[in-house]
Formats: C-alpha cells, sequence, structure tokens
C-alpha cells in the first residue's frame, strides 16, 4: 500500500516536470517563434525601405511629375526657390502669378515664406515676376473666380442688374455699369458661397492670425503693414464680410507686395493677358500649375523638362514685347 502510494506520488512529480517541461518549451518556442518573426519582418522592412529608395530615386529623377492639389505644392514652390545646391551663382527666377499673395488665405504660412525667400534672395538673383494688372478686367475676373468661383447663373444675373442699373440709375457708360453690375452680382453669389465652405471658419482663422516675424527687416515690414491691411477691411466676423471687403483687402495687399518688390530689385510686369498656368522657374527647375476640369483645384507639377523651362522663357519674352 505504501510502495503505491509512493508510485502515485513519483507518477505526480513526473508529471508536474512534464508539464512543465512542455509548458517550458511552449514558451521558449513561442520566443524563437517571435524571434523569427521579428527577424523576418525586419528583413522584410529593411527590403522594402531599399525598394522604396529605389522608387523614390526613380521618383525624382523623371523630368516631371505630379506634386499635388493647391495648395498642398506650395511648399515645394518654396523649397524649390530657396535650394541653393543646383543654383547658379546668379540665378534666373522667372514667376508668373495671377496675384502676388498666392495663397493668403489657403496657407499663409507658406505664402509668407514664399515673401521672405524672395526678398532675402532678391540682391543675389535675377527675378522677374509676372502678374495681372491690378487695374485690369483681368484681374477683376481673376479675383471673381477666386472669391466665388465659376457660377453657372453669373452672366444672368449679371445682365439684370445692368438692365436695372440703366433704368433706375439712368447710367449710360456701359464699361461703368458692367463693373457695377459685376460687383453687384459677385455680392449676390458670395454670401451663398463664401461663409458655407467645409472649415470656413477655421481657415478664416488662419488667415487672420498676426504674422510671426523672422528678422528679415524688409520681408518684416511688408508683414506688419499686410496685417493692418486686414484689420482694417476684415477685422469682423466672417459671416459679416462682404465680397467688397475681401476684394479690396486683396488690392491693397498685391499693391504694397508689388511696390515692395520693385523696392528690392525684383521686377515686376503687369499684364492684361490671361496666363496659360501659374509657374515659377529657377534656372533649368520649375513648378507649373494648372487648372483643372476635374477638379476646382489647381493641380502643380515640378519639371525639369527642357521643353517646359523654355516655354516659361518665351512666355516671357512674349509678355515683354507686348
Amino acid at each position: 500500500m505504501k510502495r503505491k502510494k509512493v508510485n502515485n506520488f513519483v507518477n505526480q512529480i513526473r508529471f508536474k516536470r512534464i508539464v512543465k517541461f512542455i509548458e517550458s518549451s511552449a514558451i521558449l518556442g513561442l520566443l524563437v517563434s517571435l524571434c523569427l518573426t521579428v527577424y523576418e519582418r525586419y528583413e522584410s522592412s529593411q527590403e522594402a525601405d531599399k525598394q522604396y529608395k529605389e522608387l523614390e530615386k526613380i521618383r525624382t529623377s523623371i523630368s516631371t511629375r505630379n506634386i499635388g492639389i493647391y495648395p498642398n505644392y506650395l511648399s515645394e514652390i518654396n523649397a524649390l526657390l530657396s535650394d541653393t545646391a543646383y543654383s547658379k551663382p546668379k540665378s534666373e527666377i522667372i514667376i508668373f502669378q495671377d496675384i502676388l499673395c498666392y495663397g493668403i488665405r489657403s496657407a499663409p504660412e507658406d505664402f509668407q515664406k514664399t515673401v521672405s525667400i524672395l526678398l532675402n534672395i532678391a540682391k543675389k538673383s535675377d527675378i522677374t515676376v509676372v502678374i495681372y494688372d491690378i487695374n485690369s478686367r483681368t484681374y477683376q475676373k481673376n479675383m471673381q473666380d477666386l472669391l466665388i468661383g465659376i457660377q453657372s447663373g453669373y452672366r444672368d444675373k449679371r445682365n439684370q442688374i445692368m438692365s436695372k442699373l440703366k433704368k433706375e440709375e439712368n447710367l449710360q457708360n456701359d464699361s461703368v455699369i458692367r463693373r457695377i453690375a459685376d460687383f453687384e452680382t459677385c455680392e449676390f453669389y458670395f454670401s451663398n458661397v463664401f461663409h458655407k465652405k467645409n472649415d470656413a471658419q477655421r481657415k478664416w482663422n488662419k488667415f487672420m492670425n498676426t504674422y510671426a516675424l523672422n528678422d528679415n527687416s524688409a520681408a518684416d515690414s511688408l508683414l506688419l503693414i499686410i496685417d493692418s491691411i486686414k484689420n482694417t477691411y476684415l477685422n469682423i466676423d466672417i459671416k459679416s464680410v462682404t465680397y467688397k471687403q475681401l476684394y479690396d483687402a486683396y488690392y491693397y495687399i498685391n499693391k504694397t507686395i508689388q511696390e515692395t518688390y520693385k523696392n528690392n530689385s525684383i521686377k515686376i510686369i503687369t499684364t492684361n493677358e490671361f496666363h496659360s498656368m501659374n509657374c515659377w522657374r529657377k534656372d533649368d527647375m520649375a513648378i507649373l500649375s494648372f487648372p483643372s476640369k476635374y477638379n476646382s483645384d489647381e493641380i502643380g507639377f515640378y519639371s525639369q523638362d527642357p521643353v517646359f523651362i523654355q516655354y516659361i522663357k518665351s512666355m516671357l519674352q512674349g509678355v515683354e514685347n507686348l
């Protein structure tokens, strides 16, 4: 009986040892599997990283590539303008923009950087900027597209207002009537469009923020004036802002930038002709933006293609010969 108890006790101990051994083996196996998984992941990560670098090398070596939609490519413009690695002793910079305050509402930080970069490199670069004449019909039409977009019933609404002006105000000058009618028509659509855009309040607050200055005397002075213009015309609730107030603020901001650029050796050419694109060319590199029929925003491209580079040069020569 005692021997049986002893045998049972021994068997229990053996069983516990076996269970413990199995548990230990299982844990060891789990650790080994985990190590193998980590190693495989590491190898996979290394391979993926290698493939990513190779793909990125191919992507950046392509002469023309997509860099996103507006305003995402504005940071690429600043990188191009400020890049000194491939700059010549005196870089040639050619810029075509519809307005000088390009990106001021959509990406105010990038707009500030662009201004600072251009004023900083103006003395050691040959910079030419082509923009719409702020007193031209072309500029006015561009601002309409910018602030209210393309409205299908715009022409009919404007014609109604023009007829009313001729009858009630007894105005005879067609250009004056058209200009007044355009503003009144834009005001009509502006109240229905501008305040209802997605995230309008947050973007407005960002636009109205005071600029942080960076000890660049020319840029800082300009930004202080722009802040003053914003406060003069737009320091009200977003729902109370009118088309005329925003138009006037843009007008004086663009005028101030134009005067500042001229005073700092940046050549300004004004035109009444519509640009086929906005572009920023520095030596043999350029960023181009085109309107898209499938997207409300412009699409940006980076290019080193000689055809594009030469085309921008020919655009400038065409404007200079007007």
